[in-house]
């Protein structure tokens, strides 16, 4: 603010920065912390919802070096139009009702309303504290008459009493439709009899490196109040020091100083006016350098290969300014050559060029060049990467974490408008880098293109089989893309003359996505491969691999499903295959087998599977014993040419003693009223569950599962405990917590949640709980020191609909301190979480007794299907109580698949029916 400088900390684009989507209203300088924090609406993720955009509203600080926005908070509750700091770093802003409140700076929420002006703002607005005051200011802007556009300018000052209490009144008017979005208070105003600031201020430093610049300028004719000098005295300063004073000046003449310095480097000077005892503003200059300066950077640096081997060419054009834009000597100039990525020197002398001829490696070389004088090694341009050395050795695995294999792919842009791949990152949760193609929204619609990224030479060998990997993620179904995949003997666009794969009008919705295309070598030789952009949308590449593959090569990649599970109860697990091969597989078996390799299950698929493709196979196990088991699925087909990938890696299960699993499940509507919240410390919840909608009789509870999917950030792990208690009252009605000392404790351990796995999470009790066949009441609770900002919501059904407007969980979360009994807790809440138990000391059907109104039921043998009344879900069991098969609502169900006698099961939410059934 001393010298009115300005210096551009960082350009925003929307497109590659997180913080150009935010809408800032306001920002403000805490004068004790030096932050400065800014508010605004978060553009990225928001929605348009009856004609309007809703987006949050967000609290940020910001690096004043860096100009990095760190994200504080949101609240959708009372959005602030203008923000400021009081003389003690209290944050204050006004809302957009024109009230005065104060904001906890450390986490975006509103605290305490002071003061209600009546002003209605609207527009952008500006806010400041004077310091030395404490009042505040308030440009403020209203909409008066706004079928006639008119608007009402004012400025507003804020005055706080000792004992808390604020008035404001009108200073006065700014301008009819003016936005004043920003207002400075000077701490240290200059007085109206000071001399104004002097005009026309320049400095030149000497020539040929003499160690003394000229200062011109012309001093002030009036003083600040605009009265006019009779004399003026003139103060020099350099860096910031009184150098000189000249008394007695002629005001509104030009003049002009000689400083002297003692040795070369650079100079910031300013002058200013004194009258009387009064100081003037000074006047600044820009930093200029004086003296010998060392040699500046070489112009028009280029490397070429010469068409002999492996040689480069690197040339150069001599420096034109010094380094800090000083004189320096360029009758003596040596240069310095440094080859990246291995920085071998290479030196030319005075030369302005040298070929390379030490390659042998490949890489692509970047050259960087520097002029060397008395004064020191000057600064350095770089060329750009030239390919050059004997090609790539498969397998090639792209790694962008690093220059050099930046460097090995090369860009062009063929159709010339200036859209181009480039290297990118921190952009939709990705930080790592990847290759971007962005073209501007105007060409949005699809226009055509021409704009490649090709790779290094890559040795292949004839008549064996590869595959190029990799990974695209586009911008959502208006924006499809189309491109292709070549191959060819050199690496400009022209080389390119083999195709090996088309894609036209791609979509993905901002998700990387797995690709592959497989290929024969019909000819050996040095290929580089080539992606060519064909319409101007946006793409983006990432992690690259060409290697060799087997003619037949299958893969297990992974099993998941339940991780617990009961004797004689049927669980579903999902194995995933990969053909890594060149040819399509038409028949395969998939086992799951244990730790031992013993087969637990086998499954044989029919279906063709093509190469460079994943197919999910589903395969049923009902466990025979009870115990602890790594399952891991297995792949086997004939003439398979690589064994070391056919096994996946283990899941580990809990099977429980012959038991069967019993849902409570009213619906499928997602809560964020959950058991466990990952962004505290502590929470603890309490859910009843009623007898009914457990529908048991008396039997011994030994695990059971949540059901959850995560929304937002990475879950940690955390520590959790479950209670159970047979309880009598049936709702929270009181609101109140049921006293701890009723429950058993049943799991006490770590939880890491994989919601991308099993989306579920699944406790083995401890110990297992003896349930009444009453009221079942589950406390849970949470506790970490890694809070993380994640959302986790989980099936839930709302007490209201099934109950009666019924109170069904109560809640307690908190950053200090783990949840006491009798100590305020957050509410009580309609909404509960949906659960399983498996039940064991019961057959899982037999207790289930009729209720409601008669569903009326027939099968028939001849076809296999079970018809019935009216809507309901089915589920059917062994008569051991193992559960064989469940399926959705519907009025007629498919059973040709079982047979023997079973237990049949139909519910809704009116009825449940159990029947025996010969199939």
């Amino acid at each position: 603010m001393a010298s009115k400088k300005i210096r551009l900390v960082k350009e925003y684009d929307y497109k590659y920065d997180r913080a150009g989507n935010i809408l800032v209203v306001d920002m403000a300088f805490d004068e004790i912390t030096k932050q400065v924090y800014a508010i605004g609406y978060d553009l990225t993720d928001a929605e348009v919802v009856g004609g309007d955009i809703d987006a949050k509203f967000g609290l940020y600080s910001v690096n004043v070096e860096t100009g990095e926005f760190v994200f504080i908070g949101t609240q959708n509750t009372m959005p602030f139009v203008a923000i400021a700091f009081d003389r003690d770093g209290c944050l204050f802003g006004i809302t957009d009702k024109g009230a005065l409140w104060e904001i906890n700076v450390r986490t975006s929420r509103p605290m305490d309303e002071y003061h209600t002006t009546g002003i209605l703002p609207s527009g952008l607005q500006g806010m400041a504290t004077d310091s030395s005051t404490g009042k505040m200011y308030w440009a403020s802007f209203s909409v008066v008459d706004a079928e006639a556009k008119k608007g009402a300018s004012q400025l507003v000052e804020i005055s706080f009493t000792e004992d808390g209490f604020c008035s404001h009144s009108i200073k006065g008017n700014i301008k009819d439709n003016a936005e004043l979005i920003g207002l400075y208070v000077d701490p240290d105003p200059v007085s109206d009899g000071a001399p104004a600031v002097p005009e026309a201020f320049a400095v030149a430093p000497a020539a040929e490196g003499a160690t003394s610049a000229t200062l011109s300028w012309v001093n002030p004719a009036r003083t600040v109040g605009g009265s006019e000098l009779a004399s003026v005295d003139i103060k020099i300063f350099r860096n910031g020091e009184c150098v000189e004073t000249f008394a007695g000046r002629k005001p509104g003449e030009k003049d002009s100083y000689v400083d002297n310095v003692e040795s070369s480097g650079l100079v910031e000077y300013s002058i200013c006016g004194v009258a009387g005892e009064k100081q003037g503003k000074a006047a600044y200059s820009d930093i200029v350098y004086v003296g010998v300066d060392r040699p500046g950077a070489p112009v028009s640096p280029a490397a070429v290969r010469t068409g002999s081997g492996y040689d480069i060419r690197v040339s150069w054009e001599a420096p034109v300014v010094g380094a800090q834009g000083g004189w320096f000597d360029k009758e003596n100039v040596s240069y310095k050559v440094t080859r990246l990525p291995d920085g071998v020197v290479l030196d030319p002398g005075s030369k302005t060029s040298i070929v390379d001829n030490a390659i042998t490696e490949a890489h692509g070389y970047v050259y960087k060049v520097s002029a060397v004088t008395a004064a020191g090694e000057g600064t350095e341009a770089s060329t750009e990467p030239c390919l050059s050395g004997p090609a790539v050795t498969l397998p090639y695995v792209m790694d962008l974490q690093n220059s050099d294999d930046v460097n090995m792919w090369s860009v062009y842009d063929s159709d010339k408008d200036g859209y181009k791949w480039y290297v990118d990152n921190n952009w939709a949760g990705t930080y790592e880098n990847f290759f971007r193609y962005y073209p501007d929204s105007k060409q949005g619609g699809g226009l055509p293109a021409d704009d490649w990224l090709v790779s290094a030479p890559m040795t292949v060998e004839a008549g064996k089989h590869y595959v190029v990997k990799y990974q695209i993620r586009l911008l959502g179904y208006l924006y499809p893309v189309d491109y292709s995949i070549f191959m060819g003997k050199g690496n400009t666009p022209e080389n390119m003359t083999v195709e090996l794969e088309r894609v036209e009008k791609a979509v993905n919705d901002i998700v990387w996505e797995q690709r592959a295309v497989s290929f024969k070598a019909e000819e050996g030789g040095d290929y580089s491969f080539g992606f060519q952009v064909k319409t101007a949308n946006p793409i983006q590449l990432y992690k690259v691999e060409i290697r060799e593959i087997a003619t037949l090569d299958l893969a297990a990649v992974n099993v998941s499903g339940p991780t617990s599970g009961g004797v004689g109860v049927v669980s579903e697990y999902t194995v995933t295959v990969a053909n890594e091969g060149y040819s399509t597989v038409d028949s395969y078996v998939v086992n799951l087998v244990d730790e031992n390799d013993n087969v637990l299950a086998s499954k044989k698929v029919e279906e063709a599977l093509a190469s460079q493709s994943v197919a999910e196979v589903l395969i049923e196990w009902s466990p025979e014993s009870a115990g602890q088991y790594t399952l891991k699925a297995r792949v086997e087909a004939e003439a398979d040419g690589k064994s070391d990938n056919d096994l996946s890696a283990g899941l580990s299960v809990m099977v429980l003693n012959a038991g069967s699993w019993r849902d409570i499940n009213d619906g499928k509507s997602k809560t964020s009223i959950v058991p466990f919240y990952l962004q505290y410390k502590h929470t603890t919840t309490q859910t009843i569950y009623t007898a009914e909608e457990v529908s048991l009789g008396s039997s011994t509870l030994e695990a059971m599962r949540y059901y959850y999917s995560v929304l937002s950030g990475n879950p940690a792990p955390f520590h959790a405990r479950l209670w159970l208690a047979n309880v009598s009252k049936d709702d929270f009605g009181d609101k109140e917590f049921v006293n701890p000392s009723e429950f058993t404790l049943v799991y006490d351990g770590m939880c890491a949640p994989e919601a991308v796995k099993t989306g579920q999470l699944a406790f083995v009790f401890d110990k297992p709980f003896v349930y009444t066949g009453g009221n079942l009441c589950v406390m849970a609770e949470q506790s970490t020191e890694n809070v993380v900002p994640s959302m986790m919501v989980y099936d839930a059904y709302n007490g209201s609909a099934a109950n009666g407007d019924s109170y069904r969980m109560v809640l307690y979360r908190n950053n200090e301190s783990p949840f006491e009994y009798g100590k305020p807790h957050n509410g009580a809440y309609y909404d509960r979480v949906n659960a399983s138990f498996y039940v064991t000391g019961v057959s899982g059907v037999e207790d289930v007794a009729t209720t409601g109104d008669t569903i009326d039921m027939s099968y028939s043998s001849s076809t296999g299907e079970l018809v019935l009344s009216s809507e309901a879900s089915l589920r059917v069991y062994s008569l051991q109580g193992a559960l064989l098969a469940s399926f959705e609502p519907s009025v007629s169900f498919d059973l040709s698949g079982l047979s023997g006698l079973v237990v049949v099961e139909a519910s809704n939410k009116s009825t449940r029916l159990t029947r025996k059934v010969r199939l």
